[in-house]
């Protein structure tokens, strides 16, 4: 969720201000996706994630194919797979086709993502609308200077000119133009990279993103939440230890099981970097 499905739900009357809270997604591992230097040679423009023809593929190809003209030394790149349970989905042929032009790179489906942000120079992430995405998250935990869209998720995970740069969806002249600037730029790089990686420690890592929860929690079972028509099963709600050190600390059946540690919160709703997103 972010904050324009807020404002929707907020708009259509479905809940009170009071009665919601934005989370920044399940919260990523920021002693997993650290900070590297960036690679010597070829800049490596990455755009991680489903090949999906909504994430802007498209467009990326087609900024790569404008800045090779114009003579902009680059290696672009695609890290992801297809996902053939969704009608957005590019083909492999497609994406071999793309391959094999030398236009782009795809690399295929990862599992290594945090050594595959160490291999680029920058990332990109033109989609058409987003929850909020992981990837932008890794990318500014690993120092990383992003290229997004203007859309709903990309615009919570990345404020322009501060971790990022922003542009208009679908709109390739203006994706090329803001990589072109990104690696014409080292210090600007630097510095949006030095942002990413503080926005992820404080706003996107899973200690944040569980502390909020617990947080949450907490307040539903005090009540704090008017009418928000949500009820606590009867063990968590009589469970006097819930302090906010853990949630082993509810007895076993309650909201939260026993033995689940907030990594444990985290993994569940993370299992791979790339393919939910």
């Amino acid at each position: 969720m972010n904050g324009d499905n807020r404002n929707t739900l907020l708009k259509s009357k479905t809940v009170e201000p009071e009665q919601i809270e934005v989370v920044s997604g399940p919260g990523i591992r920021v002693d997993r996706f650290i900070p590297q230097p960036e690679p010597p040679g070829t800049p490596v423009v990455l755009l991680p994630g489903r090949m999906l023809w909504e994430k802007g593929v498209s467009e990326f190809v087609a900024a790569a194919e404008e800045l090779r003209r114009k003579g902009v030394s680059a290696r672009f790149v695609l890290a992801g797979a297809p996902d053939a349970d969704n009608p957005g989905c590019i083909s492999e042929e497609q994406l071999r086709a793309w391959d094999s032009s030398g236009v782009v790179e795809w690399w295929g489906p990862r599992n290594d993502m945090p050594t595959v942000y160490a291999e680029s120079t920058l990332v990109c992430l033109p989609s058409y609308a987003e929850g909020l995405p992981n990837v932008l998250a890794e990318a500014g935990a690993c120092a990383r200077a992003v290229v997004t869209t203007d859309v709903a998720g990309c615009r919570q995970a990345v404020a322009h000119e501060v971790n990022g740069l922003l542009v208009p969806a679908r709109d390739a002249k203006a994706l090329g133009a803001a990589i072109e600037r990104l690696l014409a730029d080292a210090d600007l790089r630097r510095r949006l990279a030095a942002m990413g990686r503080e926005r992820a420690v404080n706003e996107f890592s899973h200690t944040a993103i569980v502390s909020q929860m617990l947080r949450i929690y907490r307040e539903l079972m005090e009540g704090k939440w008017p009418s928000s028509g949500f009820v606590l099963p009867r063990k968590a709600r009589e469970c006097s230890d819930f302090t906010g050190r853990g949630v082993r600390e509810l007895p076993a059946g309650a909201a939260l099981q026993q033995r689940r540690t907030p990594q444990d919160i985290h993994d569940s709703h993370h299992q791979s970097e790339i393919s939910q997103d």
